[in-house]
């Protein structure tokens, strides 16, 4: 284990670094989203001057040739503004379907100094569910032992299993939009000089313990931890990490500043 401790700090921290660059990627789609909307507003005072100027057009005394050249025009600026509109449309059904996913890779934005409350609550009252269904179901075997009606026994304990199953379900969708991203990611690690064999192995097994810590982050962290922890975790210190991961994991790392 002592021997994995570097590629373990160097995991976790090019972890810190790309939460970093998510949550200013998380500002910039938020940027592009206004951008967006200022668009929006510039396109419908367009077509609003658009309107107005046919309007002077129909009541202005021009020849009837003048006319329809002015009316033709009109109708190829009237057809590259609905092809504008499109376009700003789409981007903007691209920038929505891009925010969620931003938001489940980074539950947490340990950068700015808080999470997401909505994600952390959900997950949260997740795991309550679970801990009543367990509760439950330790309860029904208690019973096994007690009662001799196996009929309502069975029927208790098929409902408690199919509510566990529920919840898993519920929280195994949370799970997934986590490892998609993770996916994404590419996870440079910083080598030492080594023979090539040695190198990949190091990387793919930091690159492992990585993913595996940043699950465990995002997954439970938040709310099994103090408040002491997660100011640890707002801080940009590899051995902060290492110490709070440690400790996740119920480990006992010694820490020292590199």
């Amino acid at each position: 284990m002592e021997g994995m401790k570097p590629a373990f700090l160097d995991g976790i921290s090019t972890i810190s670094i790309q939460i970093g660059k998510l949550g200013d990627l998380v500002d910039e789609v938020r940027n592009a989203e206004s951008t967006v909307q200022d668009l929006v507003t510039d396109l419908k005072e367009t077509v609003q001057q658009l309107a107005n100027l046919k309007d002077f057009i129909n009541r202005s005394n021009l020849s009837a040739g003048y006319r329809d050249d002015c009316e033709r025009s009109l109708h190829g600026l009237g057809v590259e503004i609905n092809r504008l509109k499109n376009l700003i449309d789409s981007l903007f059904i691209k920038i929505h379907q891009q925010n969620p996913i931003l938001r489940a890779t980074c539950r947490f934005h340990f950068t700015r100094g808080g999470y997401n409350k909505q994600v952390r609550e959900q997950i949260l009252r997740t795991h309550q569910k679970m801990t009543v269904i367990r509760q439950e179901m330790s309860l029904d075997t208690s019973l096994n032992r007690q009662q001799s009606s196996q009929n309502q026994l069975q029927i208790a304990t098929e409902a408690r299993r199919t509510d566990a199953s529920n919840i898993r379900r519920e929280y195994s969708r949370f799970a997934r939009e986590v490892t998609i991203e993770e996916r994404r990611m590419t996870y440079v690690v910083p080598q030492t000089p080594r023979s090539s064999e040695n190198s990949a192995v190091e990387e793919r097994r930091s690159s492992r313990i990585a993913t595996i810590c940043f699950r465990e982050v995002c997954a439970q962290g938040m709310e099994s931890m103090s408040p002491e922890l997660i100011s640890e975790l707002e801080a940009p210190s590899i051995c902060a990490w290492e110490s709070v991961c440690s400790r996740i994991f119920q480990g006992d790392t010694p820490c020292e500043e590199p």
